[in-house]
């Protein structure tokens, strides 16, 4: 969670939304880039492997939060939740992807997040 995040007093804004364009943003899939001084991370290492070179037309970011799916800056990010809770079936996204030509990916894949 983001300082900004708990700082925002504003309900019309969507929380997973905001979350995932931060990650866009800084084009890194380590959650706070740069990290803070008192972690242990080797950031040459960091700088090879988590970089985020180019802005996905799909992004699965797997988390404890909600299951989600949102369009952020023409990118599909999704939360598919988990597959099983303990011992009760949890939730999966399904992807519904158009033959033919993909332009605007955003507008022609079909997300839905399943409960089993």
């Amino acid at each position: 969670m983001l300082m900004g995040d708990l700082a925002s007093g504003d309900a019309a804004t969507d929380r997973m939304a905001r979350l995932a364009g931060h990650l866009l943003d800084q084009q890194s899939y380590y959650p706070l880039h740069p990290p803070h001084e008192d972690v242990g991370m080797d950031i040459s290492r960091a700088l090879q492997h988590c970089q985020l070179p180019v802005i996905p037309d799909v992004l699965f970011l797997p988390s404890e939060l909600r299951p989600f799916s949102k369009v952020v800056n023409q990118t599909i990010c999704i939360n598919p939740g988990h597959i099983t809770k303990g011992e009760v079936g949890g939730t999966f996204a399904k992807l519904q992807i158009p033959a033919g030509p993909l332009n605007s990916l955003h507008t022609l894949i079909g997300v839905q997040i399943l409960r089993i």
